[in-house]
C-alpha cells in the first residue's frame, strides 16, 4: 500500500508528490505511536491487582471487620488504583502527543499541497504525467494517495516484527 500510493502519486503529478512525501515521515512516526500495546496491558493488569485486593478483602470480610483494618484495606486498595491511574495518564499522554504529530503533519502537508496545488492551477502549469493543466482531482488523488501511504508505513512495524521473529524460529 505504501509503495503503490506513493508511485500513484508520483506517476500524477511529481512536483506535488515531493512535497507531500517531505510529510511522510511525521505521518508514519505518528502512526506508530499511537499503538499502546504493552502499556494498555500494564494498566489492566494494575487495575487487575486492584480487583484482587478487593476480591481479598470481600472474601474475609468478618475477619478486616474483626480486627479493625477496613481504612488499611480501603488504603491498600486505593494505592493499586493509584498506582493503574498514574499509567493510564501516561497511556493517555502518550496517545495525546502521537495523534498531535499525526495529525499535525497531516494538515501541514494537506495545507502545502493545496496551497501549491493552487498556485500550479492559477498558473495553468502544464502536467507532463497527464498532458494536460493540472486540475483539482490531481491534487486530490496525489494527497489521498500519499497520505495513505505514511499511514501504512507506521503501520508496518508489527508485521515485520511477526516475521523476523517467524525468520529466527526457523
Amino acid at each position: 500500500q505504501a509503495v503503490c500510493g506513493i508511485a500513484l502519486g508520483f506517476a500524477t503529478g511529481w512536483e506535488i508528490t515531493l512535497i507531500v512525501c517531505s510529510c511522510i515521515p511525521l505521518i508514519g512516526i505518528g502512526t506508530k505511536l499511537t499503538s499502546t500495546d504493552g502499556l494498555s496491558t500494564q494498566v489492566q493488569t494494575m487495575y487487575a491487582q486492584a480487583g484482587a485486593v478487593a476480591e481479598e478483602v470481600f472474601a474475609s470480610i468478618r475477619t478486616v471487620s474483626a480486627f479493625g483494618q477496613e481504612q488499611r484495606e480501603v488504603d491498600r486498595y486505593n494505592s493499586h488504583l493509584g498506582l493503574a491511574r498514574d499509567a493510564g495518564q501516561k497511556v493517555g499522554s502518550r496517545l495525546a502527543l502521537s495523534a498531535a504529530i499525526k495529525f499535525g503533519a497531516m494538515f501541514l502537508c494537506s495545507g502545502m499541497a493545496i496551497y501549491v496545488g493552487g498556485v500550479l492551477i492559477s498558473n495553468e502549469v502544464f502536467n507532463a504525467s497527464t498532458q494536460l493543466v493540472y486540475q483539482g482531482s490531481d491534487i486530490y488523488v496525489i494527497l489521498s494517495a500519499c497520505l495513505m501511504s505514511g499511514m501504512a508505513i507506521g503501520q508496518i512495524g508489527p508485521n515485520v516484527q511477526a516475521f523476523v521473529e517467524g525468520a529466527t524460529a526457523l
